[in-house]
């Protein structure tokens, strides 16, 4: 992907499994690592326009991250540059929303993240 210039054509997979958006919500937390992000971003198109999205993708190292399908990074995110359980945790709870009345969290990872989502 690196090699990529722009109107280069590019193959991708999609998320496996069929994701469901669950619209009963106001607010969104989508957290997830640098695996699942086109999940993150599959979910985000399909909730409603209406709802308050924000995500925490970490991975561990900053070149890794990309852009939606259009080019876009279309909901509130915070990037974290770490893979270590602890310190993804604190930066989580650092930067959460204030009003998180009425939310979903939704939390992707590969199966090494598992600790993670156990902690979170």
């Amino acid at each position: 992907m690196q090699k990529l210039k722009k109107d280069d054509t590019a193959f991708f997979k999609p998320p496996k499994g069929k994701l469901l958006a669950d619209n009963s919500a106001k607010n969104f937390e989508l957290i997830n690592d640098i695996t699942s992000l086109s999940h993150l971003y599959e979910i985000n198109c399909n909730l409603a326009v209406s709802k308050s999205i924000f995500g925490f993708i970490y991975a561990r190292q900053d070149g890794n991250f990309f852009p939606d399908i259009d080019g876009n990074f279309v909901f509130t995110h915070h990037i974290i540059i770490t893979v270590v359980t602890n310190t993804i945790v604190s930066k989580i709870i650092t930067h959460l929303p204030k009003n998180l009345n009425d939310a979903i969290a939704c939390i992707f990872g590969h199966s090494e993240s598992a600790s993670l989502c156990i902690t979170i």
